[in-house]
């Protein structure tokens, strides 16, 4: 018997000034600016997100609810995050927010 799959929401967290473009190879980004690099180190402890692999300029981490996969440029600055929201009761945008870093980008849910 096949293990069903996990049904999920998509969100984004990207730059403000974020440009956003669905193309036949899913959602593309463009934005002059990087995540605030607290932020992730706010989002890890908050969310309880424990890495769990890295790979060619990504760090995916995981808990209960969440999935995120965090995207770096070359000089180490945070060019997005892609989460994966498996909890009805999760409350990623409010915990965002209320943040200090919810200024300083938003979330996308395509």
């Amino acid at each position: 018997m096949l293990n069903k799959p996990r049904k999920y929401v998509a969100a984004f967290l990207l730059p403000s000034d974020t440009v956003k473009k669905m193309d036949k190879d899913g959602w593309t980004f463009c934005s002059k600016n990087k995540i605030n690099l607290n932020a992730i180190k706010f989002l890890k402890h908050v969310l309880k997100l424990e890495l769990s692999e890295t790979y060619l300029g990504i760090e995916q981490y995981r808990s209960n609810k969440y999935q995120a996969s965090v995207e770096y440029d070359d000089d180490g600055g945070i060019l997005n995050i892609a989460f994966q929201i498996y909890s009805d009761d999760a409350d990623l945008e409010k915990i965002y927010l209320a943040s200090k870093y919810g200024n300083s980008g938003h979330l996308f849910f395509p």
